[in-house]
């Protein structure tokens, strides 16, 4: 069984570019595995649901296929791998940087934080 990998994606583009990215992109992405957070005239910021580890050669692929995009992953796994990943192509070639860690897995994050209530939360951040 695979590991949930989530991706927090933000993309930015001349609006054409955008309006093709959100066409034609996640045609066979199931309904479930993506969630629109935003979007406006030059950019959407969604989450996206994808095996193990984002899909690096689709995003490189989008730096490509979109030159006026700039586009940012920040990613975790549930296993505890995550990182944050960003490319664009604006200044006529591709600039790609990347970096990864070891997070807490699902299982550290659910011990860490299983005794905190929401009300618990509330006294220390308000």
């Amino acid at each position: 069984m695979t590991n949930d990998c989530w991706n927090h994606i933000t993309f930015t583009a001349v609006t054409e570019e955008l309006n093709s990215f959100m066409e034609n992109e996640f045609n066979d992405v199931p309904e479930w595995a993506l969630k629109v957070k935003t979007r406006g005239k030059g950019g959407v910021v969604l989450n996206l649901w994808s095996r193990w580890t984002p899909d690096f050669e689709w995003l490189e692929e989008l730096v490509e296929k979109y030159p006026s995009a700039w586009i940012k992953d920040e990613w975790h796994e549930e296993g505890g791998n995550e990182g944050v990943w960003v490319g664009t192509k604006r200044e006529g070639f591709a600039d790609i940087r990347s970096l990864e860690w070891q997070g807490m897995c699902i299982e550290e994050e659910m011990h860490r934080f299983k005794e905190t209530s929401q009300e618990q939360n509330e006294q220390y951040y308000t």
